[in-house]
């Protein structure tokens, strides 16, 4: 495929192929409450963007204008947000709204703005969330085989995850099944003959796949976790490191790198976790000549712990110092931005790894800053992802006032949010755990939620290519999640993994790029307003993409606070998570207008 994508880019460059011939072949779903309104292999070519004609590309507006669907839009911007199509429109007042998936994972950019490629699977939906179904292991003739269902929805935080769909009946060959409240049915192969798997539920999109048995066992490679809980019937797999590994040599690139620079510092946290041999060798010389683009706290504290995860001193061993520029947004109080706290939690890293320690003024008092945004639950901002990463930060600094207690109540709040299938929503937030909880020096056991802990959820999401994450989500948010989940399974905590170096002396120059910030807008009025989307603290958990303003019309009078939380998949960038249920349209268009700008904070 990224040859075919060459091919294209020269000939393009070169006048061979005009812009406007190329055309994606892709698999196109349309559904509503009522029933389907499309659903089958479209050739989608390039249309105007925008209704300006003068630029064109193959987006998911033209795949809805070109399967004869008469498409409705609203316009914001440059962005278009479907209203109506093939007959059935939006209701605000009875919360539908139509949302996209592109491979399952939930688009976050306007449909003029998803650009599409070949063999892409696109899902619109008209107040409907899908299902998905997957198994972790390979399917072998009279062994059982453990099948889970998931189904989207939005948690109370407004985060997008995938649940373990209790009650979901799944039909295997004409014979029937009922998932349990893990989401889970067992299976037993007779035969090498494929097998097809069709979940449903009311009220969700059915989701099918397809299952071909063999003879031949699965391999299981133990995990380097610390620990594991046991007993009676219950199976607990194995995560397989070594698969994992080969899964990301597998999608490196020529030059050492990844897709982008974001997934680069994750794949070098993953091989200073576990030594792939020569990719991080080439991953290693990438990074030591490249000059990534870099605007804020949580980017500069995110490739130092990349380069320091590789042995690459973060101070002069590359053309760029990417440690000043964090002390250098230092206030006296706290790092970057004071209306956040995740850059702080994750200056913290680097800045410990570089010759910075508990004596420093910059250390004592970010973390007396961090502090200060615990809340009473114990979360920083209700996000297990941002408390699972301080307490990581905070167990470096432990003979510091007040911090052993704040990572008590942390760890509290963490464990209350755990759900029954050992997991916390989704396997990023899970990897996040796993090594929150080796640094706490705590064993697995102690995690158990019934019978399974988050290691257990972690390797259940491990595919038999390696990767994590269904095959169905993008190549990148796999890469991603198995970055994630390789130090996880390890038992390795982000301190851990970066190597140490002295301290340089830091100049008091303003560092060259600004480091951006935003402030939260509330419409309360019929008139237009500008919506600023701040980065949350989850926001270095999963950088996930948003756009800093959006400027848009209140539809009708009332009161509404944007959310700004967001899920960890990748298409564009990454999808995101709209409101809570129920949700209105209003916030879904306001969410739609938020690209992949988020990309660039991690």
């Amino acid at each position: 495929m990224e040859n075919v994508f060459r091919i294209i880019v020269i000939s393009l460059f070169f006048g061979l192929v005009p812009l406007s011939a190329y055309a994606a072949s892709i698999r196109l779903q349309v559904e509503t409450p009522t029933g389907s309104l499309y659903s089958g292999t479209l050739s989608v070519s390039a249309c105007p963007v925008t209704n300006d004609p003068a630029t064109t590309t193959v987006s998911a507006k033209c795949a809805l204008e070109q399967a004869g669907l008469n498409p409705q839009w609203s316009t914001y911007g440059d962005d278009l947000f479907l209203s109506a199509a093939g007959g059935a429109s939006e209701d605000f007042a009875n919360n539908l709204y139509w949302g996209w998936w592109s491979g399952l994972e939930y688009g976050q950019v306007a449909l003029n703005k998803h650009e599409l490629q070949d063999n892409e699977s696109l899902l619109v939906a008209l107040g409907v969330f899908p299902l998905r179904i997957g198994t972790p292991t390979a399917a072998i003739v009279g062994a059982t085989t453990t099948v889970t269902v998931e189904e989207f929805g939005f948690d109370s935080n407004f985060n997008g995850v995938w649940t373990p769909s209790v009650n979901a009946a799944v039909s295997i060959q004409g014979t029937a099944y009922q998932t349990s409240a893990l989401g889970t049915v067992a299976i037993v192969a007779t035969s090498t003959d494929p097998m097809v798997l069709t979940a449903t539920k009311n009220n969700l999109i059915a989701a099918t796949l397809s299952l071909t048995p063999t003879n031949a066992p699965a391999p299981v490679v133990a995990s380097g976790g610390n620990g594991g809980s046991g007993g009676g019937t219950i199976t607990h797999p194995q995560f397989n490191i070594q698969s994992a590994l080969s899964f990301l040599v597998a999608n490196q690139r020529v030059d050492g790198s990844f897709d982008s620079f974001l997934l680069s510092d994750w794949a070098a946290l993953a091989f200073s976790a576990a030594d792939p041999g020569p990719a991080k060798t080439k991953l290693r010389d990438y990074l030591m000549s490249a000059t990534p683009t870099l605007s804020s706290v949580t980017d500069y504290a995110r490739h130092a712990m990349a380069l320091e995860a590789l042995g690459i001193n973060p101070y002069f061993e590359t053309t760029v110092d990417y440690i000043s520029p964090i002390v250098r947004a230092f206030d006296g109080i706290q790092i970057g931005d004071s209306g956040r706290d995740n850059d702080d939690i994750f200056a913290l890293f680097p800045l410990m790894a570089a010759g910075y320690g508990v004596g420093d003024q910059i250390i004592a008092k970010t973390v007396a800053f961090i502090l200060t945004r615990q809340g009473a639950n114990g979360s920083w901002d209700g996000s297990v992802d941002l408390t699972a990463a301080a307490i990581q930060a905070l167990t470096q600094v432990q003979s510091l006032p007040n911090v052993p207690a704040a990572i008590a109540l942390a760890k509290n709040y963490v464990h209350s949010t755990q759900q029954a299938s050992g997991g916390f929503g989704n396997g990023f937030s899970t990897s996040w755990v796993l090594q929150a909880i080796s640094a706490l020096g705590e064993p697995l056991s102690a995690w158990a939620s019934g019978a399974f802990t988050p290691q257990d959820y972690v390797a259940r999401l491990q595919q038999l290519d390696g990767g994590v994450e269904p095959g169905s989500s993008s190549l990148q948010t796999r890469v991603w999640a198995t970055a994630y989940a390789i130090p996880a399974a390890l038992g390795k905590p982000w301190p851990a993994l970066l190597q140490s170096f002295p301290k340089q002396v830091v100049s008091s120059v303003t560092a060259s790029t600004p480091l951006a910030t935003s402030t939260p807008v509330v419409a309360t009025t019929t008139d237009a307003v500008t919506v600023v989307a701040v980065p949350t603290p989850v926001s270095e958990t999963k950088a996930i993409p948003r756009v800093l303003s959006v400027t848009r019309t209140v539809p009708q009078k009332q009161s509404v606070v944007v959310p700004d939380a967001f899920i960890p998949v990748l298409t564009q960038g990454q999808p995101a998570a709209a409101a809570g249920a129920p949700i209105s349209g209003l916030i879904t268009h306001l969410l739609g207008s938020i690209a992949a700008f988020f990309s660039r904070l991690l």
